[in-house]
């Protein structure tokens, strides 16, 4: 028993190693994930921020518009009143409305392609992040197969021909401690009663030396026999 106690601390001993090691490894791929995902998250935000610089450039031409058109109008009407030198500056006002609604139509195109490469690079990282994490789940089975593989290794005589998964080679193991406990239980059973068989025995030729010895003690001494007092 003291052997399968040793065996077993050995075992657990070099399982936690493999795990210890398995879980650095895993810590490794979880910050990597844990990157993987802050730069989705940034790319989200950028395209966030991007969507609504672009809203914002939309406003300033609408808004530059409606300047505009104010700006006509009061030029209109400034030479309905023959103020044509005023409705020559409100055209001039007019103009820069215009030109700045124009610079801001200019930006819509380069807004909208950086909307695109982002949401592009979104979809590149997004994808790179489910691979990630399925490789991640695909490698974090194998190492557990492989720990427990190895553990069955380090464990197992050389002799001993291992099936292909690490699961059956393990429970085979485990079998074989427990066969050898059940053989060390019935082997102390089996010295429990040849000892008890060997105290009837022990106890039978007692008996038979004690009748054997009065038999002896009649044919030696009748006459002690004779005299002995009756027990009725």
């Amino acid at each position: 028993m003291q052997t399968l106690n040793r065996a077993k601390l050995i075992v657990r001993s070099h399982v936690n190693d493999l795990l210890e090691k398995a879980e650095d490894t895993r810590k490794t791929r979880g910050l990597m994930l844990e990157e993987m995902r802050q730069n989705v998250r940034h790319v989200k935000a950028l395209i966030a921020g991007a969507i609504a610089d672009l809203k914002l450039i939309e406003r300033e031409i609408d808004a530059h518009g409606i300047e505009a058109n104010r700006w006509e109008d009061k030029a209109v009407f400034a030479l309905k009143k023959g103020e044509e030198d005023l409705a020559r500056r409100a055209l001039a006002r007019k103009g820069e409305h215009i030109k700045k609604a124009d610079l801001y139509r200019e930006q819509i195109d380069t807004q909208q392609e950086i909307i695109d490469s982002l949401k592009s690079s979104l979809k590149t990282l997004e994808t790179k992040l489910d691979t990630m994490r399925f490789q991640t789940a695909k490698l974090a089975a194998a190492e557990s197969l492989g720990a427990l593989q190895a553990t069955v290794d380090a464990t197992t005589p050389a002799d001993t021909v291992l099936d292909t998964t690490a699961f059956d080679a393990y429970d085979r193991l485990v079998d074989r401690v427990r066969d050898l406990e059940v053989h060390a239980e019935a082997l102390a059973e089996l010295t429990q009663g040849d000892d008890l068989e060997q105290k009837f025995h022990e106890l039978e030729n007692s008996e038979k030396v004690e009748a054997d010895l009065a038999a002896l003690k009649t044919k030696v001494h009748p006459e002690k026999q004779g005299n002995a007092p009756s027990t009725e």
